[in-house]
């Protein structure tokens, strides 16, 4: 399936000059954010990963969201997914979640699975909409505060891609 990429942002796949902005998105986004260095490491030496970056056309110098999912075996495990603050609430991480999905499924993806803090509800919705269903916890998962994470697995790749997200730019 394709993506539906509204006119006024562009995703594309996350390249070396990205890793300082992404960096930073994941420091601002997230209480235990990624270092520099994993996302270099991603780019440089995981065959199994496949990041991306999602930007204002406008003001392309901007860094919005990024997200990133690693292919094993047929099975997607989604990485991260970070909208910067300012701009949550206008389906972007809709859009970045639905990028990698499909992605997944174009290069030979089954099923996916995912962590997510067992307080963040909003994710948590937003992984049911694709259809991600929770099979597990984690205790005491996240070491910045001992947090017990969700395991969410959706089943089938090519039946979880909603053709309409209500992406709001």
């Amino acid at each position: 399936m394709a993506v539906q990429i509204p006119p006024t942002v562009a995703i594309t796949p996350m390249g070396a000059a990205d890793v300082a902005q992404v960096a930073a998105l994941d420091a601002a986004a997230f209480s235990l954010p990624w270092p520099r260095q994993a996302f270099e490491a991603q780019l440089k030496s995981n065959p199994a990963a496949h990041f991306f970056v999602l930007r204002p056309l406008a003001e392309p110098q901007l860094l919005w969201g990024s997200a990133g999912y690693w292919l094993v075996a047929g099975e997607a495990h989604i990485a991260t997914l970070a909208v910067d603050p300012r701009q949550r609430n206008r389906g972007f991480g809709k859009l970045l979640l639905q990028t990698m999905l499909a992605d997944a499924h174009a290069h030979g993806g089954c099923n996916a699975t995912l962590e997510v803090r067992a307080s963040n509800l909003v994710a948590q919705h937003l992984y049911a909409a694709f259809g991600f269903e929770l099979v597990g916890r984690r205790k005491n998962y996240y070491t910045d505060n001992h947090e017990d994470a969700l395991l969410m697995t959706a089943s089938s790749l090519g039946s979880v891609l909603p053709d309409q997200l209500g992406v709001h730019t």
